[in-house]
């Protein structure tokens, strides 16, 4: 028992589960701590019963088995605890942790415990259906029992019977918790296949589920809801549960019934799916039962999908009452008052008209589409009731998505160009005909936009879709249909069109960018030259110098995006003289001084040319209109017009990769030929005919590509190496002969470089060597790789030349034509000569080095793998690089050889002593040896190739003399033992871990570094178990670090910890601490930890949203990476308030830092302001200006003095210590003043508007004006406030001063006051209203004696 209840391992998201339920064990809450109590004594049960497993977690499979003992237990005839469904019950925390358990619980395991369980769980039915929390859960049981039992099981069993008719029955609970579990649980039952299949369908209990619907539904039909409020549902003997009882009912159940089968319509069966549309239409139209309903049917009337392996067909092919569902459908439109009703009832209608156009598209044509056309077109989409939505959604069922793309036939098409030809233009003839069906709609739509200009927002979409639907060709001969003209389109609506693309041209029009769309498929359908003779441009002017009216230039860039499969012809006889003609005005208004008008034609030339990638895409007429002239004509464009560039090489791409693929279609002819008006031998014809120019083409092409600088030849290489695609075998020989030949001719000329701006010419050789290899013959591949690899290439002591020569052989390696090369000993040849040259790697060349040998690993032969030895101390070294580029680059090195090891295969010593030769000295040996130093002199047994033998050779890089190499092995290491650590044994691991906490302890900066990477990625991506059991050695080796700065020691170490402590626990990384005082470190981190988990909890409880301020991780694109070197910890300080202010500065909007990376600028309030003048970068801040000059009623009054007893403010006279501080100092006034002083004093001088000096004249008036001015500074400097460290003395106030007369010696009688020395005012002496004064109550100095 304790072996099947271990079979399985829980996965991350049953272990989180768990976790989260165990948490609430102290709860208050009677219906979390129940399931939490229960949890844990059934893993204390199993603790004992499984002493061999750890956890908990356990196995699904044991806390199944062990909640199934106890519910039966509980619900034992007698037990207390079988009737309490309360929260704190013990049966509805048994439910709860099944309902967890069970869909993790191994299939086998739930069929083998049906005994057991299935009697209890439909006894609980009928006691659980007052408890909502208990019938949940049960409904979750049952739900994983259904789907988990066969099909002899289902049948066979009357309980599973008997349950899953509570299942259908509870999808009409009046509770939406339940009643949406219930509906879950039986579309999870249907939907899932039945053991052994492996395709839903044809579910056992389907019949039962169809019978209980059609129920239903007839019940609503028939007696509407007044039976239904009436009726009682029984739940397996429990009477009186009334599902609803009050006038809210109406049409609730059917309401329920339709959402529940939305789930499961999809196994409904095609055959009963006519009866279950019948049953909808027939439903009461009710307010919100009708919008289900026609949901539901557009389900069901979607048209099928495509096929896919992987996802199976859920939607059924036929339907046969379609047209009495479609006649239901069309007799019945919702009211536009309900604009929802019509949404769906549109959806529903135009899903059926498709559905119905695959089935029997006759019927369809015939005798349906006119009736589903007059009902969304007169009643919801021209109805003057109807709602904007409705509209929007009648376009979409009329238009691209709808009637007129699938239900329009050719028939149709070819019936209304037939009575437009025959009609002609006299409106007696065609009275006598009866117009066909498309031209009413067509006369529809015409009379709509002219009478009903509101609705052009809504009638533009259904004529663009309307001309997109006209491609139809009538007449097409057996060389296929070679212009666009014949499109049905131009037949019937182009009069319409033409009106309509003339609204554009009106100032007031809205609804521009919809007619742009119109114009963009009338260019794709009729074609350019039938666009433009009914809507000529207007560009250049007439011979009164004005251009006609109205202009059209606004077409060219919607020819640039929409034009396709057109004629070349157009382009070269029309559009081309009418850019040469531009270009003409062009010249001639620049040298009139017209720049202006210049510009203007230099925009219209370059729109012109944007549209020719379009012409010749796909194009009708290639070997008419592609000649040579034009060919002549693109080249000196490319040579001379450099703003005309960019669109002639995509002109140039397109042209060759559009027929090249239209030749390898695997369409029929006919479909092509109809669509494009091309086939493949057209387009095989093409490319024939693109070949003879290919080599004049490619030596234009090179030249441009030589004269252009380098971040601009990569669209050049890319058409160089479509055109040499079409080329022969010697064509791309003979190419290849001469750029080979330029580039020896560049290597020993000692000619400099004409333009030092452009890259030297044999980089540029180079450069088109690699965009040849993959158009060479092998031959000549082979060639260019022995001359890439030896000579003055790949030893050159060019960097850049290196880099290329690597490239070069990468491409040749990866494209497999350097396969011979790469045989046998060829292959120790090349590795060697590679490691020869490797002291030789020109900056900037190692990654690319590094990415040859890459490509090399995989192709060596699996006995040739002793080479591994040589690569792989480069591939080590690597990993110390500056550039982050080559450091990568290292990592795929080491990662590609270890999966090469892993292949299998084997490492020859016997190759590598032959390698080496003997090992010989000059000094003379004895000839005789004895049988001993003979058996030591045998060639060591091969090796067999795996990953340990890999981690092995790498690992012998620690015994290195140099720290460098050690710190290289150590870091190459950490990224193998991340990649392969499910390839690495125990054993292995436990070595290197123990030989790393050896290095930890290490003198050297360098080596400790790369340690600390290494215990960093064991202890986040190895299994716990692994580094547990090295914590004692390697928890005091990381606490030597801890208080080490520098190279961020101690962040990295801290950051360890942190990982440790969350993988390990905290009580078992701090009892591995030791004694000593480092250990304060981790109660550090554990308090850090606690004080975030505390506020988190506080702000998860506060008002404000939990993600606000939360900062998504941001990783680097590689796992390596962010093992190593991510970690928010390391970018934070040790300072606890700069870490606690960090997350509250994020902002989930970012609206704080918006503000404060905004700049405003200062303006002046008596000048405008020049933002061309140079001061102008002076003047930019990060203060708003505007919140300084806002006022504040109210907040500046707050500044002033109040008399507590009257309440006035109250203005000292003395000047404020503030305002005195706010006085310039003496040496900002002489400052200030020194530039005046350099202009106007007798000294001074200045520049005269050539910039040569004038001396100041010495003058009399200026001598005085100087003089004046020293003075005014001298007295400022004197009158400056005593220095802060003097204490200012206080005046002392005496009483009766204010009789004291200001002129005389005696005192002065004033009208309105008291007689002097009458009345003193003594109150001034209590220092009521100022403490802070003195007052004199004899009015005499301090220190004077009496007479």
């Amino acid at each position: 028992m304790a072996s099947e209840l271990a079979t399985t391992v829980p996965v991350p998201e049953f272990t989180s589960v768990l976790s989260n339920i165990r948490r609430l064990t102290a709860s208050k809450l009677a219906h979390q701590a129940k399931p939490a109590q229960l949890l844990t004594a059934i893993e204390a049960t199993l603790k004992t019963a499984l002493p061999n497993e750890q956890g908990p977690p356990y196995s699904a499979t044991a806390y199944f088995a062990s909640l199934v003992g106890c519910l039966s237990k509980a619900c034992a005839p007698g037990n207390k605890d079988a009737d309490d469904f309360s929260d704190g019950g013990l049966v509805p925390a048994a439910l709860y942790l099944l309902a967890a358990v069970a869909p993790e619980t191994p299939r086998q395991v739930v069929v083998n415990q049906q005994a057991a369980l299935v009697p209890l769980l439909v006894g609980l039915f009928d006691k659980s259906l007052a408890h909502p929390p208990a019938l949940r859960s049960l409904i979750a049981v049952v739900t994983v029992v259904l789907t988990a039992t066969p099909a002899n099981g289902l049948n066979g069993s009357p309980l599973l019977k008997r349950a899953w008719n509570h299942m259908l029955e509870l999808n009409l609970d009046s509770r939406p918790k339940v009643r949406h579990l219930a509906q879950e649980g039986v579309r999870r039952t249907l939907s899932t296949p039945v053991p052994p299949k492996i395709v839903a369908g044809d579910h056992p209990y389907l019949p039962r589920a169809r019978d209980w619907v059609a129920s239903v539904l007839n019940e609503e039909v028939k007696g509407g809801t007044s039976q239904a409020q009436a009726k009682k549902v029984k739940f397996a003997g429990v009477k009186g549960a009334v599902m609803q009882g009050s006038e809210d009912m109406e049409g609730k159940r059917a309401i329920w019934v339709i959402q529940g089968l939305r789930g499961w319509v999809n196994v409904w069966g095609e055959e009963h799916l006519s009866e279950l549309c019948t049953l909808l239409l027939a439903l009461p139209p009710l307010p919100h039962l009708t919008p289900q309903i026609y949901s539901l049917l557009a389900l069901l009337l979607s048209p099928p999908p495509a096929k896919d392996a992987d996802t199976p067909l859920t939607i059924p092919n036929q339907l046969p009452n379609l047209p009495v569902i479609l006649n239901a459908l069309i007799s019945s439109p919702p009211h536009s008052s309900a604009p929802q009703d019509q949404i769906e009832y549109i959806t529903a209608l135009s899903s059926g008209m498709i559905k119905l156009s695959q089935q029997d598209a006759y019927l369809c044509s015939n005798e349906f589409f006119s009736k589903a056309w007059t009902t969304l077109w007169s009643s919801i989409l021209v109805a003057p009731a109807s709602a904007p939505e409705a509209r929007r959604q009648a376009v979409q069922g009329l238009g691209s998505q709808g009637l007129i793309r699938y239900c329009i036939s050719d028939d149709m098409i070819a019936r209304a160009i037939e009575y437009k030809i025959q009609g002609g233009s006299l409106d007696q003839k065609r009275q006598k005909m009866k117009p066909p069906l498309l031209t009413k709609i067509i006369s529809q739509l015409e009379k709509a936009m002219s009478t009903q200009p509101l609705l052009l927002q809504y009638l533009l979409p259904v004529l663009a879709a309307l001309i997109s639907r006209l491609r139809y060709r009538a007449s097409a001969d057996s060389q296929g249909v070679k212009s666009k003209r014949d499109s049905a389109a131009y037949t019937l609506v182009k009069d319409l069109f033409v009106e309509v693309a003339d609204l554009r041209s009106q100032p007031s029009f809205e609804h521009k960018e919809k007619v742009d769309d119109v114009i963009g498929v009338a260019f794709e359908v009729m074609g350019v030259e039938a666009v433009l003779e009914s809507l000529p441009l207007n560009i250049e002017p007439d011979a009164s110098g004005k251009p006609p009216q109205p202009g059209r230039a606004h077409l060219l860039p919607i020819m640039r995006e929409r034009i396709t499969n057109d004629s070349v012809k157009y382009f070269v006889n029309n559009l081309v003289p009418l850019s040469q003609r531009l270009f003409d005005r062009k010249v001639k208004a620049s040298e009139g001084g017209r720049a202006a008008e210049a510009k203007v034609w230099e925009v219209v030339i370059g729109q012109i040319w944007d549209c020719l990638p379009g012409f010749l895409d796909l194009a009708r007429d290639l070997r008419e209109g592609f000649t040579a002239q034009f060919a002549q004509l693109l080249s000196q464009l490319l040579y001379t017009q450099p703003l005309l560039r960019p669109p002639i090489l995509r002109a140039l791409s397109t042209l060759v990769t559009s027929m090249q693929t239209l030749s390898r279609s695997g369409a029929t002819s006919e479909e092509l030929l109809a669509s494009f008006g091309v086939d493949q031998q057209d387009a095989a014809q093409s490319v024939t005919y693109l070949k003879g120019f290919a080599g004049e083409m490619l030596a234009v092409l090179f030249n441009v590509f030589s004269s252009v600088a380098r971040e601009q030849r990569g669209m050049v290489g890319d058409v160089i190496g479509q055109w040499l695609s079409i080329m022969t075998e010697k064509d791309v020989t003979d190419t290849y002969n001469k750029v080979t030949g330029m580039l020896a001719t560049a290597l020993t000329s000692s000619t400099k470089q004409q333009d030092p701006s452009l890259p030297p010419v044999s980089h540029t050789m180079l450069d088109l060597l690699i965009i040849l290899i993959p158009h060479l013959p092998a031959s000549t591949a082979m060639a260019l790789f022995n001359a890439a690899s030896t000579g003055n290439l790949i030893e050159n002591n060019d960097a850049a030349i290196q880099k290329k020569c690597y490239r070069i052989l990468t491409k040749l390696i990866e494209s497999e034509k350097a396969a011979p090369a790469l045989q046998g000993e060829a292959v120790d040849h090349f590795v060697n000569k590679l490691a020869d040259l490797s002291a030789n790697v020109g900056v900037g060349a190692q990654r690319d080095r590094m990415l040859l040998l890459t490509a090399l690993v995989p192709k060596l032969p699996k006995e040739r793998l002793h080479v591994v030895l040589v690569l792989v101390t480069e591939a080590v070294l690597g990993t110390k690089e500056v550039s982050e580029k080559a450091r990568n680059a290292a990592y795929d090195l080491l990662v590609a050889l270890g999966n090469k090891m892993a292949e299998g295969g084997t490492i020859s010593q016997s190759l590598m002593a032959g390698a080496d030769g003997p090992q010989t000295n000059g000094d003379q040996q004895e000839p005789a040896v004895d049988a001993a130093e003979d058996a030591e002199m045998q060639p060591v047994a091969d090796v067999n190739a795996n990953i340990e033998e890999y981690i092995k050779i790498v690992a012998a890089g620690m015994v290195g003399t140099t720290p460098h190499m050690i710190s290289a092995t150590i870091t190459a290491l950490s990224r193998l033992i991340f990649e392969f650590q499910d390839h690495i044994s125990r054993s292995t691991m436990d070595d290197l871990l123990e030989t790393i906490v050896v290095f930890l302890e290490a003198k050297n900066r360098e080596i400790v570094k790369s340690a600390l990477g290494f215990v960093k990625v064991a202890v986040v991506s190895l299994p716990a178990e692994i580094p547990r059991g090295h914590l004692k050695r390697l928890v005091p080796a990381l606490l030597n670090w801890v208080h080490d700065h520098k190279n961020h020691f101690k962040l990295k170490t801290v950051h360890i910890f942190e990982r440790m402590i969350r993988k390990f626990g905290y009580d078992d990384v701090y009892k591995c601490a030791g004694e000593g005082n480092e250990k304060k470190v981790l109660e550090h981190i554990k308090k850090k930890k606690d004080r975030a988990k505390r506020q988190k909890a506080a702000k998860s409880n506060g008002d404000g949203d939990e993600d606000e301020g939360q900062v998504r991780k941001q990783t680097t694109g590689s796992a390596f990476e962010d093992a190593l070197y991510g970690s928010a910890s390391e970018e934070e300080s040790d300072d606890e308030t700069t870490a606690q202010a960090k997350p509250a500065a994020k902002n989930a909007k970012g609206a704080r830092r918006d503000k404060q990376n905004a700049a405003y600028l200062r303006e002046d309030e008596d000048a405008p302001m020049d933002l061309l003048d140079r001061s102008i970068a002076g003047k930019i801040t990060t203060m708003d200006p505007s919140g300084k000059k806002r006022r504040r009623p109210g907040q500046d009054a707050a500044a002033f003095k109040v008399d507590e007893d009257t309440g006035r403010m109250v203005i000292d006279e003395s000047e404020s210590e503030a305002e005195q501080q706010q006085k310039p100092s003496v040496g900002d006034m002489v400052a200030g003043s020194a530039y005046q002083t350099a202009l106007t004093s007798v000294d001074g001088m200045r520049r005269d508007d050539k910039g040569r000096l004038k001396f100041n004249k010495n003058t009399k008036r200026g001598r005085a004006l100087e003089e004046e001015n020293d003075t005014d500074v001298l007295q400022d400097v004197m009158a400056e406030e005593p220095s802060k460290k003097k204490k200012a003395k206080k005046d002392v106030e005496k009483l009766g001063s204010e009789f004291r007369s200001k002129r005389a010696g005696g005192d002065v009688k004033r009208a309105g006051q008291a007689d002097p020395f009458s009345y003193v005012p003594l109150s001034k002496a209590t220092k009521q209203k100022n403490p802070n004064s003195r007052v004199s109550l004899t009015n005499k100095k301090k220190g004077s004696r009496r007479g």
